[in-house]
């Protein structure tokens, strides 16, 4: 059973390789396959969102106080992570202060703990074609016409939603779905704006985006809004298709 600790703890363990002068922010981005001018920034929303998403589960458990201060204790030294303050640091700073050897142990604890209580769905079947799709897609966003700074929005859009399929058990199913609407968002908007002739590519895209939104309900019926954003895609994808 997956859990956001495990999830943390993977990060911060491969980000832990890197050189010591490497930025901790372009470490994790390194470990998420994120790339683009946005890559870091996209990287310090995600580690804080997982870092949260630890402590909640934590609360979620169903512990005595006893054994919940003990769990809280052991997250502790990663709370500079759900605040943004350690993310600016260097990876020598970081195994200084957050990213050591025990600290890295105690997440592997809090899974334990959390596995069988507070677990994460992580099984996408259909991801690694679903990605696949996006690639193709991405590949042809440089093409429209449209203005370059909303293709180069675009094309970084794409890029995270790969990001993301690839890396199911990082991200999780939540976090897909909310970068699923954000881009459908971004698909219906730039469809209205846009000329007659990149009408093939926008129906192709906002079907990515459907199939990929069904895929994450049909996986994971506990996704936050996952069944009104379900419904709105449908409505969307009419209104953009026919």
């Amino acid at each position: 059973m997956f859990t956001s600790a495990q999830a943390l703890h993977q990060i911060l363990a491969a980000a832990t390789r890197h050189k010591d002068s490497t930025r901790f922010l372009d470490a994790v981005a390194q470990v998420l396959e994120l790339d683009g001018e946005d890559s870091d920034a996209f990287a310090a929303a995600h580690i804080v969102k997982l870092a949260r998403d630890v402590q909640k589960d934590i609360r979620r458990l169903p512990f005595e106080a006893t054994h919940m201060e003990q769990a809280q204790k052991m997250f502790a030294p990663f709370l500079g992570l759900v605040n943004y303050a350690h993310v600016h640091m260097d990876i020598r700073n970081a195994k200084g202060n957050f990213l050591n050897p025990q600290n890295l142990l105690n997440l592997t604890h809090l899974h334990m703990t959390m596995s069988g209580h507070v677990t994460r769905e992580v099984n996408l079947p259909e991801a690694k074609d679903l990605a696949d799709e996006f690639r193709a897609l991405r590949d042809q966003v440089m093409e429209l016409k449209i203005p370059e700074p909303v293709r180069n929005a675009l094309y970084a859009r794409m890029s995270q939603t790969i990001a993301m399929l690839e890396n199911v058990y990082f991200f999780g199913m939540d976090s897909m779905h909310d970068e699923l609407e954000a881009l459908l968002g971004a698909v219906v908007l730039n469809n209205t704006n846009s000329k007659g002739e990149d009408a093939g590519f926008w129906r192709k895209a906002a079907n990515a985006v459907g199939r990929s939104i069904t895929a994450i309900h049909q996986a994971d019926k506990t996704v936050s809004a996952a069944k009104l954003a379900y419904d709105n895609t449908e409505y969307l994808l009419d209104k953009l298709i026919n």
